[in-house]
């Protein structure tokens, strides 16, 4: 090889080295990590937490991709009245569409309400000097 290149591939590991043996006892974190932004970090923390939380789920609907766990299928069976009709419809919406729901629970819930809206309270009273 020539001068130049040994001396460029020296400087090469020479870099290398002090990026992995840190001298003043410092945490050594790894090119991934310096590479994130702080919110990158974050979003990555938080996909590792979720992922772990996700582990007590049950795969429900004809394509086993509605995940709910047992507290959140007790929620609906009694919040939503044809809370199974709605799980048939998220798995084969997602698995038509390829659209992905950070909480399937939460979207049934906001499926259920916008099909059957709370009815509105209407009140026929009035005061002395009011008419209706």
């Amino acid at each position: 090889m020539p001068p130049e290149t040994l001396a460029q591939t020296d400087r090469n590991l020479s870099s290398r080295q002090a990026e992995n043996c840190p001298t003043d006892r410092k945490k050594t974190v790894s090119v991934t990590e310096r590479k994130l932004s702080s919110s990158n970090k974050e979003k990555n923390n938080i996909k590792r937490a979720n992922s772990e939380s996700k582990d007590n789920r049950t795969a429900y609907g004809s394509y086993q991709n509605v995940f709910l766990t047992a507290e959140e299928l007790s929620a609906l069976q009694s919040e939503v009245p044809h809370y199974q009709e709605y799980i048939e419809k998220l798995s084969r919406y997602m698995a038509s569409s390829g659209k992905q729901y950070a909480n399937h629970a939460a979207t049934i819930r906001s499926w259920a309400l916008q099909d059957h809206p709370a009815p509105v309270r209407r009140t026929y009273e009035c005061k002395e000097d009011e008419s209706l």
